[in-house]
């Protein structure tokens, strides 16, 4: 190629540019728009910021000061939208988005800026991230995870650079100070800014001093405030999910195999590994490594139990940059293999993203929303449910819930059921003697959601449908005399749901709207 046209600029650059990032926000809402959905382990945090509104604190049920959420940053944004009159979900999902779209942007700057991709490479990063069903999926299903996939890249981009100009260390440590505050992994970060920023330390840079001092004085003070209003130092989710082991590596091995198999990413493996044994680019090693201590982390904690692989979303948009960028390097060598590699790579994650039962799952979950509507309606102030779906039915229900796996509760976190690391993650915490202490005015199971009417009064059969469940460390506990001599089965009604719910009422207890049998 003649050196001139080479060095001269293409004169529509500009606008196909803006015209592909432009494309990759209008996908990205379409497909936030075409889940339309938000978890249910999102409403475990909103229930704790409608709490704050309320003057009852960041708690779960009024007055017991437990922390059910797993991040406290995204807790704060919310009240703050919370105490300023707007709707705690849809506060939420426009969050979700507006760091969904922040994540483009900056995915647009990590391949212009670090990895110096040509052309519109960078703008194709972003499309391809727009592809990428997990992602897509979770940033508006109403969690943190657009915020922490953004903070993931943002900490990426900014030690790049300070690796590259010596400058921006102090970036470095606030961003790393805020993630610590997103995620139970977050604090990941902290070893590694450390170490990141440790030549700047050493000249004692004032703007480094400043901001390593004020990262200590926050984290110290929520770690106290923490200690001070919760008595313990992790929120509770964190003792529920945390599963340590062989057998829990097994699962995270399996987590993320699956993701490459069924979440149709594994059309990428050969080029992000031809791209990595390509030229040497700026950029990619660290991107590798920060990929590589992710997934260990995954492995380690046997990965999770929610859709679309969420784990995935957190570092999505290092793998779309990472993507960009092998393919970039693969064409430099020749025959254009990289780019027909990441079209298919990218087209195979959208085919996976379409072919999950999305509405099956909504209809699911307004189920639980509908049985919380009719515990509201149906039980006195003060009546309690024991419940597995600590989300939604506790959104609506406003009763206090007993959590039977352990994430809005301290004794079922620190109770490990008899699965524990080979079960469902984040499944496999029961208390059976605990939540029969309790004394629950309704206890609902939703895996028992599908049980004939004549099947509910059985209680052997009861036993063997919650045994084969995630819920399977309750299966004792349903089948115990002193649950038949306590409870009777019952029918409740629901809005909206030609079926209705099966539940288990506490004999004395007050539930309006349910057709109730006595045990056979």
């Amino acid at each position: 190629m003649h050196p001139a046209r080479a060095s001269t600029p293409w004169p529509h650059a500009r606008a196909v540019r803006w015209a592909l990032l432009g494309a990759a926000v209008v996908l990205l809402v379409w497909q936030v728009l075409r889940w339309d959905y938000v978890a249910d382990d999102a409403y475990i945090a909103f229930v704790h910021v409608r709490n704050v509104a309320a003057g009852h604190g960041p708690v779960y049920n009024e007055g017991q000061r437990v922390e059910g959420y797993s991040s406290p940053a995204w807790v704060a944004l919310l009240s703050v939208a919370a105490l300023l009159g707007a709707s705690v979900p849809v506060a939420a999902i426009l969050l979700g988005l507006a760091f969904g779209v922040a994540t483009l942007v900056a995915v647009v700057r990590a391949g212009r800026d670090v990895l110096r991709l040509p052309s519109v490479a960078p703008e194709l990063a972003a499309v391809a991230l727009s592809t990428l069903g997990p992602w897509t999926f979770w940033v508006g299903a109403g969690l943190e995870s657009a915020l922490f996939g953004w903070l993931v890249l943002e900490i990426w981009i900014a030690a790049e650079r300070l690796r590259r100009d010596g400058r921006g260390a102090g970036l470095v440590v606030g961003l790393a100070a805020t993630i610590a505050l997103t995620r139970p992994e977050g604090p990941l970060a902290l070893p590694i800014a450390a170490w990141l920023v440790r030549a700047p330390l050493r000249r004692r840079e004032r703007a480094v001093v400043l901001a390593a001092v004020a990262a200590a004085m926050v984290l110290a003070a929520h770690l106290a405030l923490r200690l001070a209003y919760y008595g313990v130092p992790l929120a509770t989710s964190s003792y529920a999910k945390a599963t340590v082991g062989l057998d829990a590596a097994a699962r995270g091995l399996a987590y993320l195999g699956g993701w490459l198999g069924a979440g149709g990413f594994g059309p990428a493996v050969p080029l992000l590994l031809a791209g990595a044994l390509g030229r040497r680019a700026p950029g990619v090693p660290s991107l590798l490594v920060a990929l590589g201590i992710y997934a260990a982390f995954v492995i380690a904690v046997g990965g999770d139990g929610l859709y679309q692989w969420r784990f995935v979303a957190h570092v999505a948009p290092l793998l779309a940059v990472l993507l960009v960028a092998s393919a970039q390097r693969l064409e430099a060598v020749g025959a254009g293999v990289g780019w027909a590699a990441l079209a298919f790579a990218t087209w195979s994650s959208w085919s996976a993203s379409w072919s999950f039962p999305i509405a099956a799952a909504r209809h699911v979950e307004s189920r639980w929303e509908a049985v919380g509507v009719a515990i509201d309606r149906g039980t006195p102030r003060g009546a309690t449910v024991a419940t597995n779906v600590a989300g939604k039915l506790a959104w609506t229900a406003h009763r206090d819930v007993i959590d039977l796996l352990g994430l809005c509760d301290p004794v079922v976190a620190r109770t490990a059921g008899p699965s524990a690391g080979r079960g469902l993650a984040g499944h496999e915490r029961a208390a059976p003697a605990y939540v029969l202490g309790r004394r629950p005015d309704v206890v609902y199971l939703s895996v028992l959601d599908d049980v004939a009417r004549d099947d509910l009064s059985d209680l052997a059969r009861v036993r063997l449908l919650v045994a084969g469940s995630p819920l399977g460390g309750y299966a004792d506990m349903v089948a115990a005399p002193e649950f038949a001599a306590s409870y009777q089965p019952g029918w409740l009604l629901l809005e909206h749901h030609a079926r209705p719910a099966p539940v288990f009422v506490r004999r004395g207890a007050s539930l309006e709207g349910a057709e109730r049998r006595e045990w056979r």
